[in-house]
């Protein structure tokens, strides 16, 4: 199972973030992956990291361990000025390509959502923005209907999706279909439960993400991509355990279903 984490689920929150840069102390993360037995994290930019200069970073000395280049900056309405997209998403990508990573998530929530009155510009915009990466891989991760999702990861050969077990589950898609269309297309599956009413993160196997039917699907396809823990949160100055646990829970249910 190549099981990883979201950067900073190890160390406690930053000003009650729930995700957010560790600015100080990021190469803790790093160090402790081979002790809980994880592949890789997936490295995050916000807009607070870019301003305290994470983009000057050089992390090359991590890349086998750095699954994507997480595009949390891009959350904003600010997406919808096309010049914006361009020029923020073309410094995370210059990012990962400085620092030998192949992967860069681009998430379209909340704010900078995907959806049928708004595809017509986000598909018109990455397919003008991101032409000019053709060495990256673009994984988009996306609450829209399976065919809208389908849509976007067709645009191009290296566009691809992430499928977040909470944000599907919480924004009620049909899980059956939405991965059996889109299987072919996944290559990152991030891992948290959601409640539906009210849509909260909760602890991995007390909400409403069936689990049980997702991993079964995933197996019986043969999925062998990444897998990225993105739990609620627990006790502060108790990550590590809360991980261990999380983990625990996850490697259970794949040997159960994968092996």
């Amino acid at each position: 199972m190549k099981l990883g984490l979201m950067q900073g689920r190890l160390l406690p929150p930053i000003d009650n973030h729930i995700q957010e840069f560790p600015k100080n102390k990021w190469k803790i993360e790093f160090a402790k992956l081979k002790s809980l037995t994880l592949d890789h994290i997936e490295w995050i930019l916000t807009s607070r990291s870019i301003k305290e200069g994470a983009l000057n970073l050089n992390i090359k000395c991590f890349s086998s361990k750095i699954s994507s280049i997480c595009c949390d900056h891009l959350i904003t309405d600010s997406i919808f000025n096309p010049n914006f997209f361009h020029q923020e998403v073309g410094l995370a990508c210059d990012f990962a390509l400085r620092n030998n990573v192949k992967n860069v998530t681009i998430p379209f929530l909340d704010s900078a959502e995907l959806n049928h009155e708004t595809k017509k510009y986000f598909f018109t915009m990455v397919e003008k923005s991101l032409a000019r990466f053709k060495n990256l891989n673009f994984l988009f991760e996306v609450d829209c209907d399976s065919g809208l999702a389908l849509k976007l990861s067709q645009l191009n050969e290296n566009f691809f999706l992430t499928f977040d077990t909470g944000n599907i589950t919480s924004s009620k898609r049909d899980v059956d279909d939405w991965l059996s269309k889109n299987f072919v297309k996944i290559k990152n599956v991030h891992l948290k439960d959601r409640t539906i009413n009210p849509v909260e993160t909760v602890e991995p196997f007390t909400g409403d993400v069936n689990f049980d039917k997702i991993f079964e699907i995933l197996a019986k396809n043969k999925y062998n991509h990444l897998f990225t823990i993105q739990t609620a949160r627990g006790d502060t100055g108790k990550e590590d355990l809360t991980i261990a646990r999380h983990i625990r829970k996850f490697d259970k249910l794949y040997n159960e279903k994968f092996i």
